[in-house]
């Protein structure tokens, strides 16, 4: 191959990176302009213009012709419906989180790890008359949410440095744990009780409790979640009744794919 030829090839391939970049910028807000955008990946303007013309091409992406700002189209979530459908983890694990919901008439969620987040994959609302907002595809950090604590508090040590080293961590509440060394200790508590907590950590007035499901070898994969508005909740009502249910549906869930023992570290 020619040194022209690699030259276009590495070319594409940044390209291509770049593009990715702009879809997950666009999967965490609402709408973005061509600016938002730039300064948010430090990326040129023409860059990313140039990029979000090709990919609105295809139909991943639309501007909205009052504002002029860009968003992702629900073609990515007909996708994702269609790689759920064919998820053994969503299958097995949705019959329990419509138990679940039912059961505490909260909002019942789950969650895979990807790229040191939370991706929401699949959820059940709560029938209350305040519910808490999640939506399917959005991702939430590892560090201060319910699920996202269930999952890295049995990471290796190796694979908690990284993701501590990689990941910004933003203070989004007062009770936002963001050292290391707190971090960590909320990673003990979890373990201690096999329940990770969120107490407004990620979101003021927003609990969150998550545990752990792991695969065939013992690695942790996914988390499911109860969220209720911290005015509902009844700590003395609902705690240990909360993390029963939860505790008890993982462990179902690990078990039906292939998880037998403990978990590994």
């Amino acid at each position: 191959m020619t040194e022209k030829n690699n030259d276009t090839k590495s070319g594409g391939v940044k390209s291509i990176t770049k593009a990715f970049a702009i879809l997950e910028e666009l999967n965490n807000a609402e709408e973005l302009s061509i600016s938002e955008l730039s300064a948010a990946l430090d990326m040129d303007k023409t860059t990313v213009h140039r990029i979000v013309n090709t990919i609105k091409e295809t139909g991943f992406v639309t501007q909205n012709p009052i504002t002029k700002k860009y968003s992702n189209t629900m073609k990515f979530y007909a996708y994702g419906k269609n790689v759920l459908k064919k998820n053994e983890l969503g299958d097995i694990a949705r019959p329990y989180i419509r138990q679940i919901a039912q059961l505490t008439g909260e909002t019942v969620n789950l969650g895979i790890m990807v790229d040191n987040q939370v991706i929401y994959i699949d959820r059940a609302q709560s029938e209350s008359g305040v519910q808490v907002a999640t939506t399917t595809g959005r991702s939430i950090p590892m560090y201060c949410t319910g699920m996202g604590k269930a999952i890295m508090a049995y990471l290796s040590e190796a694979e908690i440095d990284k993701l501590l080293a990689e990941t910004e961590l933003i203070p989004y509440t007062m009770n936002t744990a963001v050292t290391p060394d707190d971090i960590r200790e909320k990673l003990e508590e979890v373990r201690k009780r096999q329940i990770a907590i969120d107490h407004e950590e990620f979101e003021v007035g927003l609990i969150a409790f998550g545990a752990p499901i792991f695969n065939s070898d013992g690695h942790p994969i996914a988390a499911i979640s109860i969220s209720c508005p911290s005015l509902r909740y009844d700590q003395k009502k609902q705690g240990a009744f909360f993390e029963k249910l939860l505790r008890d549906a993982a462990t179902i869930i690990s078990m039906k794919l292939g998880h037998t023992g403990n978990p590994t570290k």
